[in-house]
C-alpha cells in the first residue's frame, strides 16, 4: 500500500498536465463548459467506470 502511494506522487510529478491545459483557448473551455450537461456527465462517469473496471480485471489476472 505504501510503495503504491509513493508511485502515485511519483507518477503525478512526472506528468505534467500544461500542455492539456493549452490545447483549448479559453473561449473554447467556456463554450464547452457551458454546452456540457447531467447526460454528458453520466456518459463520462460511465466510461471512466468501465475503463476502471478494465484495468482492475487485467491487474487481478496478474496477482
Amino acid at each position: 500500500m505504501f510503495g503504491h502511494l509513493i508511485f502515485g506522487v511519483a507518477l503525478t510529478q512526472l506528468l505534467d498536465w500544461t500542455w492539456l491545459k493549452n490545447l483549448m483557448s479559453e473561449e473554447d473551455k467556456t463554450r464547452m463548459l457551458k454546452s456540457y450537461t447531467w447526460r454528458d456527465l453520466l456518459v463520462d462517469g460511465a466510461i471512466v467506470t468501465v475503463v476502471l473496471g478494465i484495468i482492475l480485471l487485467i491487474i487481478s489476472i496478474f496477482l
